[in-house]
């Protein structure tokens, strides 16, 4: 049946590795006196009900059944890392982002075919150990494209060492995405930290 993979959660102690959806409805909150929702998460930005996942059955319109996700006004959910705020149709390889701490991966085994491209893409930006393949953006998962290695300019050469070659990225992004992608850069840094910073 279709399910949740958890690939980043808040509380090894009350967290689930999959959670499987193979009801007509699901809610998804965290778990409070007043609130027992069926896929319970931890992390403290998840409200009591955080959003419901529901079947939606064949008709005339459509062939298959298929899984929505609507959120509730005020949770933080994405999809694709794109800031969700109406009823969406969950497709195999969707990357949810619960609040703050949640990344679920959703699975469809019926459709038994491999993780879309773009999936993979974005997976890959979350382990960047992996050396193979172009560069891609670590927030959104996008292909960054680097200039023709004529135009690219050296940089000095430090302490005497070897020379590296500067790289100029480039960032293709939807313009619809801009605001999530700039919200998603804005929380990468820390503005008291020793991190990198946007301008020097």
């Amino acid at each position: 049946s279709p399910h949740l993979l958890l690939l980043q959660g808040y509380s090894q102690q009350h967290d689930s590795l999959v959670y499987l959806l193979n009801r007509e409805q699901h809610t998804v909150g965290q778990r409070t006196q007043a609130s027992k929702p069926s896929i319970s998460l931890s992390a403290p930005d998840i409200l009591p009900l955080h959003c419901t996942i529901r079947k939606l059955r064949p008709s005339r319109h459509r062939s298959e059944e298929k899984l929505v996700l609507e959120p509730i006004a005020g949770a933080g959910i994405s999809v694709n890392f794109a800031e969700v705020a109406r009823t969406v149709v969950l497709r195999h390889g969707d990357l949810l982002s619960l609040g703050l701490y949640y990344l679920l991966l959703y699975k469809d085994p019926m459709k038994a075919q491999p993780l879309p491209a773009q999936t993979l893409l974005r997976l890959r930006t979350l382990h960047p150990a992996v050396p193979q393949g172009p560069p891609v953006c670590g927030a959104c998962g996008s292909l960054l494209r680097e200039k023709d290695a004529a135009t690219k300019k050296r940089g000095p050469s430090p302490a005497g060492g070897p020379r590296t070659p500067r790289r100029k990225l480039l960032l293709e992004f939807e313009p619809a995405a801009e605001d999530v992608l700039l919200r998603r850069i804005m929380t990468l840094i820390e503005p008291g930290g020793d991190d990198h910073k946007l301008t020097p």
